[in-house]
């Protein structure tokens, strides 16, 4: 992301040569099975992938946006259009490793907590950049369905942000329990993750509508 914005002021060869190396690290650590529920995941080291900072597809659609390079940003939208739906519709994780046989890929252990803001914020980020790129209002939908968990679409079903003070919990140990401390990392996280939602009018308006449809403060 960093070499994309210095390319983008002055776009030497060789800054382009280490983000298509890096480029290619990323896209070399994606799950490529159609039939894994994991598939389209870019794993984070060796076999893991957790959800902290978890900025590969986002990263590929900038760097893709600025070198034209489809592969990056066809990459990216495969985690976006599988992967996400799939993680969002399980409740989230913190992490999971997986297998591979030939080309079957297993998830073989999986930690669900604890989940923080920082696991929201990447994805939300990447779905509004491939709003940007293709105006599917989808990735918007699903950037506001992530950002639903800041309220109370969590699994402890708490409210993690509150408009009045600006600040947000750190985080969510279990089903039943939420860490109360509010550290900066979180909130700042968090404002992020508004702030992106908001850069966009009708990501905003869908925000607004589901939050009023529960009668949450906004």
């Amino acid at each position: 992301m960093g070499l994309s914005n210095a390319y983008k002021l002055e776009p030497k060869p060789e800054i382009e040569k280490v983000m298509r190396a890096l480029a290619a690290g990323i896209m070399l650590m994606q799950v490529k099975d159609s039939a894994s529920t994991v598939n389209g995941a870019f794993l984070s080291w060796q076999n893991m992938w957790h959800g902290y900072g978890n900025s590969q597809a986002y990263a590929l659609l900038t760097a893709g946006e600025t070198l034209g390079d489809r592969e990056m940003i066809k990459a990216a939208f495969n985690e976006l259009d599988h992967f996400q739906p799939a993680l969002i519709k399980k409740g989230l994780a913190n992490w999971f490793t997986v297998q591979q046989q030939d080309e079957k890929v297993t998830v073989i252990e999986e930690q669900t907590f604890a989940q923080i803001a920082y696991i929201i914020r990447p994805m939300v980020f990447a779905n509004v950049k491939a709003w940007q790129i293709s105006r599917d209002t989808a990735y918007l939908q699903q950037a506001v369905d992530l950002a639903l968990w800041l309220f109370n679409k969590n699994p402890a079903q708490a409210q993690m942000y509150f408009p009045a003070t600006g600040i947000a919990f750190d985080g969510i140990d279990s089903p039943t329990k939420v860490n109360k401390n509010s550290g900066a990392e979180s909130t700042i996280e968090t404002l992020l993750t508004l702030q992106s939602i908001e850069s966009v009018p009708e990501a905003k308006r869908l925000l607004d509508a589901a939050l009023e449809k529960q009668d949450i403060e906004r």
